[in-house]
């Protein structure tokens, strides 16, 4: 039989408490069968009767989902790209700032129509939508590509043509430019 050993720390002053329920009904702690420590802090309170969040041997944490497929894993009901304002029920949600939550830039897949779409969206939930910046220091944006040649890259494997949008040059003209797939080969340009 396993023993059971309270080990009281010498510069510390507090009392640890174990207070029982107020419910008729048993309470069990059962610590994992491996070595190691269990520590307990706060943080995470989960008064729910489910599992609220995952963190595998990997250190990949899922949320929503118990079968966590990536670092960050997050799964959810369907989310709302384009409800009234306010209304949006992105699954992620980055916010800027500690006191304003209204400015926010969310992060969707909304798989209510017959195909499903994702959508990145800044949003002020009390003025609209706001800008979103891709590099906005500078570097290439590139869609359908992994190695942009252009400020904004548009290549399209399954067409017949890419697509490259320069950006503008010292004589403050802009390019858009179409390209024969998969070559350098120039088929016309609008200026």
């Amino acid at each position: 039989m396993s023993k059971i050993k309270l080990t009281g720390n010498a510069s510390g002053t507090g009392v640890l408490t174990v207070t029982a329920p107020n419910t008729d009904e048993n309470r069990t702690i059962t610590l994992p069968d491996e070595t190691g420590t269990v520590a307990l802090g706060v943080g995470i309170d989960d008064n729910a009767d489910a599992t609220a969040i995952t963190i595998d041997s990997s250190e990949n944490v899922g949320i929503g989902t118990t079968s966590v497929l990536s670092p960050l894993h997050v799964a959810s009901a369907t989310a709302d790209a384009d409800g009234a304002l306010g209304s949006q029920s992105p699954q992620m949600i980055l916010q800027g700032g500690t006191g304003n939550q209204n400015n926010r830039f969310e992060f969707g897949m909304d798989n209510s129509g017959g195909t499903a779409i994702a959508f990145l969206q800044s949003r002020n939930t009390v003025s609209g939508v706001q800008h979103l910046s891709l590099n906005p220091k500078g570097g290439n944006v590139g869609i359908g590509t992994t190695s942009p040649s252009a400020p904004l890259e548009v290549n399209s494997n399954t067409n017949a043509e890419a697509i490259n949008i320069l950006g503008r040059a010292a004589d403050d003209i802009s390019e858009i430019a179409f390209y024969e797939a998969d070559t350098t080969t120039k088929l016309g340009e609008l200026q």
